[in-house]
């Protein structure tokens, strides 16, 4: 017969399940975003847009989830700092999600060019770099895969600041083309809408740290800077 905290563990355990597949669905939402615009398909750019309430409504419920257990269960000290960091990733998947959306509409109204996709996925890559780190440290409990994926936003940072200059650049080459310049200037806030994703993913970093340690740490300084 299982004990009231058995029953609580295996709750626990089943919204870090819960949270995990949410993760899986935030990062599989953003691949298809890019490989959209990669490949011109507006078809499913529209798709992703249409279907931009369904990450927010499982991040509600899962958000209402761990509030009743709180509620409900008065946890102990450990046990509540990891629901309340589960609450604190699950906002920031929350807002990430919204960035998918942010490509696609990107891809449908201004069908852009080769050289301002190429940056997106540039620094698209890095950040599904940091979410397959962040899935393994919370998988397996371990702050060290969140301590990788923190350093690899110092990748994402650099690379939004090549692209910018790389950008800049080509204004000089395209001031008399008002529909180009108007697609490049959309470019460069998505660059820097993933820049700030980027900035999301550390907070969820520092909030795997939160849990095991019990305290926070900001992991957006550089190694010199620490």
């Amino acid at each position: 017969m299982l004990t009231n905290k058995n029953r609580f563990d295996n709750q626990i355990k089943k919204l870090k399940e819960d949270l995990l597949d949410l993760l899986y669905n935030v990062k599989k939402e953003h691949e298809q975003a890019l490989l959209a615009i990669q490949n011109h398909d507006y078809d499913i750019s529209k798709q992703i847009i249409e279907n931009d309430q369904e990450i927010r409504k499982v991040a509600e419920s899962l958000t209402t989830t761990a509030i009743w257990r709180i509620a409900s269960q008065q946890p102990f000290a450990t046990d509540l700092r990891i629901i309340i960091g589960y609450m604190n990733i699950i906002r920031d998947l929350e807002r990430i999600s919204n960035y998918a959306k942010n490509i696609s509409k990107f891809n449908v109204r201004y069908k852009p060019e080769t050289e301002l996709v190429k940056e997106i996925s540039n620094l698209m890559d890095t950040a599904f770099e940091m979410m397959d780190l962040i899935a393994e440290s919370i998988e397996k409990e371990e702050i060290k895969p969140a301590l990788a994926a923190a350093k690899k936003d110092q990748v994402i940072d650099e690379n939004y600041k090549n692209a910018m200059k790389k950008i800049t650049h080509n204004f000089t080459k395209i001031n008399k083309d008002k529909e180009l310049i108007k697609q490049y200037t959309a470019g460069v806030q998505q660059l820097k809408y993933i820049e700030r994703l980027g900035d999301h993913l550390v907070n969820i970093c520092e909030t795997i740290v939160y849990i095991s340690k019990g305290k926070f740490y900001d992991l957006s300084l550089s190694d010199e800077q620490q």
